[in-house]
């Protein structure tokens, strides 16, 4: 059933009343078919009539049921790319932020309410749309899932939701994982700020490094250190908050991996990187979601990269 509207005389369908002021009787009611309302009542009735389904929705935690009252258009907000993007299973990803004021955003100067999206599709067929408000006390989370594949009209998953989108992708039959709302602070409050792909080093313009000296071991170990700050850097940090681990940050990943041992209960025994051994490598075990290692990212990856796992796989081989 369509949603009642409020119409003018002239579209009045012949079979509804037409009430004017005369209708309503001198003691304030209105008679219509042997029943007698209140005035007052009588327009309550046809206001609440006028308003579509979408106005009687209340939001939850101050986000709205539908993603178009929070951002109308989302390709009309400012757009940034981090220089080492997150992996979810090769979807393409497109990210807005939208300030209180309208006025830009910085790294280290995110004014409260600044409201950020990060969107997935795969060949143009929109899946989820996630979303971060700057609040007062920390970050708050909304997810919402695109049902008809379109970038328009999404809404609103349960906070404790998950849901499983079945995807054809470069040949690969596979399923989008949607996580649900509380799942968003595993990675966004574990040491390196509420929006991962926004910071001073992942917006930086990075000019690709050559040297006279720079030979094919050096040139795979900054391309995987530079994977490693867009993938695994959120979580291995060492800044000791719940839900950290060891430090793989760029100047300490080297020290802190090849020949060093395995600790804490996510990871299985034995050396972190083997030099010239990745099969032996816990750290290539768990790129590659390989028993006995934990799958790394634990969150996000239902389809493996195959092309950066070959790269960190070439890297450990030249060591």
């Amino acid at each position: 059933m369509l949603p009642a509207r409020v119409v003018g005389s002239s579209s009045v369908p012949s079979t509804m009343p037409l009430y004017t002021h005369s209708s309503v009787a001198p003691q304030g009611l209105l008679r219509v078919e042997g029943f007698s309302l209140p005035a007052l009542a009588v327009c309550f009735v046809l206001g609440a009539l006028a308003c579509t389904p979408e106005d009687h929705e209340r939001p939850r935690d101050g986000f709205p049921e539908r993603l178009d009252r929070l951002a109308p258009d989302l390709a009309e907000l400012p757009s940034y790319e981090p220089a080492f993007p997150l992996w979810t299973n090769g979807a393409d990803k497109r990210r807005f932020v939208q300030t209180p004021d309208g006025t830009p955003a910085h790294p280290g100067a995110i004014p409260v309410g600044t409201l950020f999206f990060k969107q997935f599709a795969y060949d143009g067929v929109v899946i989820e749309t996630r979303v971060i408000r700057v609040g007062e006390s920390g970050p708050e989370y909304a997810v919402y899932v695109h049902e008809d594949g379109s970038a328009l009209g999404a809404r609103r998953m349960a906070p404790d939701g998950v849901r499983e989108v079945p995807v054809v992708f470069e040949g690969e039959t596979f399923s989008h994982v949607i996580p649900h709302e509380t799942q968003c602070a595993a990675c966004h409050e574990a040491g390196m700020g509420p929006v991962l792909g926004f910071t001073a080093p992942q917006l930086a313009v990075h000019e690709p490094e050559q040297d006279e000296d720079d030979d094919e071991r050096a040139a795979l170990e900054r391309d995987v250190t530079g994977y490693v700050q867009g993938n695994c850097v959120h979580c291995h940090n060492g800044s000791g908050v719940p839900g950290a681990s060891f430090d793989m940050r760029s100047e300490v990943f080297v020290a802190n991996t090849v020949g060093m041992p395995t600790t804490g209960s996510a990871s299985a025994a034995g050396l972190r990187v083997v030099p010239g051994d990745p099969e032996a490598s816990v750290l290539y075990q768990a790129f590659v979601a390989r028993q006995p290692a934990a799958p790394m990212p634990p969150l996000g990856v239902q389809r493996r990269d195959q092309q950066t796992a070959a790269l960190v796989h070439a890297w450990i081989e030249s060591l």
